[in-house]
């Protein structure tokens, strides 16, 4: 949980201690956000 949190606070400006408060199912589509960002991110790298 706390590579989720220190991803927040990096991606979204949210504080650890808030990000551990928000609502498990809000965090959770938080935490897919960062997931599918990061997979589109890898597809864009060329590979050499």
């Amino acid at each position: 949980m706390a590579v989720y949190a220190h991803l927040a606070l990096q991606n979204h400006d949210i504080l650890p201690s808030e990000f551990l408060r928000i609502p498990i199912r809000e965090r959770a589509s938080i935490v897919a956000s960062d997931m599918v960002a990061g997979e589109t991110m890898k597809r864009q790298i060329p590979q050499g």
